[in-house]
C-alpha cells in the first residue's frame, strides 16, 4: 500500500503535461485563460487522470483497492499536480510576464465598469481599489490558491475513489464482522 513511486511519476508527468499546454496555450493566444469549454475538458481530464492513478494502484493489489487507498493514490498524484502548476503559475505572472497581471486587472475592471449600474457607484469604486492595490498572485495568494486547490482535489479524488474501489471478498469487512456479532 505504501508503494507511491507509480502514482508520484504520473502526478509529475500530470503537472508537465498541465505545465506545457499552458504554456503552449499562451504561446498561441497570449493568454492563459481558458474559456468555459476547454476548462471544462481540462476538467474531466483530471477526473481521467485520478481514475486512472486508481485503477492501475488496484490492478497492482490484484485488481481489489480499499476506498482509502485508491483515494489516497489520487490525492497524492492530483497534489503534485496542483503543487507543480500553481508554482508555474506564481512563475510565470510574477517573472515571465508579469504584464499579464496588468491586462487581467484590467479586464476585471471592466467588468466591474459593466456592472455599475447594479452595483451602485460606491460599491464599484470600492472594488476597483481594491483590485487595483492587490497583486494576485502574491506569496500569500498563492499559498490560498494552493491550498484551494488541494482541498478541491480532495474532495474529488474522494468522489471517483468510490467508483474505483473494489473491495476483496476474501478479506473481512470489519464493519461487517461488527455487524455479524450483533
Amino acid at each position: 500500500m505504501n508503494n507511491f513511486s507509480q502514482t508520484i511519476r504520473i502526478g509529475i508527468l500530470w503537472g508537465i503535461g498541465s505545465m506545457l499546454f499552458s504554456l503552449i496555450q499562451y504561446l498561441i493566444t497570449g493568454s492563459l485563460e481558458t474559456g468555459v469549454l476547454l476548462g471544462i475538458l481540462i476538467f474531466l481530464l483530471g477526473i481521467g487522470i485520478m481514475y486512472y492513478i486508481g485503477i492501475k494502484r488496484r490492478e497492482m493489489n490484484g485488481n481489489y483497492i480499499a476506498w482509502k487507498e485508491a483515494m489516497t493514490h489520487m490525492w497524492v498524484g492530483a497534489m503534485i499536480n496542483v503543487f507543480i502548476t500553481t508554482i508555474y503559475i506564481f512563475i510565470f505572472y510574477n517573472f515571465i510576464d508579469p504584464d499579464l497581471k496588468n491586462k487581467i486587472t484590467e479586464a476585471q475592471i471592466q467588468m466591474i465598469e459593466n456592472f455599475r449600474g447594479s452595483m451602485g457607484d460606491q460599491a464599484a469604486n470600492q472594488q476597483i481599489e481594491k483590485l487595483e492595490n492587490t497583486d494576485p498572485f502574491s506569496v500569500s495568494n498563492t499559498l490560498i490558491i494552493l491550498g484551494g486547490g488541494i482541498l478541491l482535489q480532495f474532495v474529488i479524488s474522494c468522489v471517483v475513489a468510490l467508483v474505483v474501489k473494489k473491495d476483496d471478498p476474501n478479506t473481512s469487512n470489519s464493519f461487517q464482522s461488527l455487524k455479524d456479532n450483533f
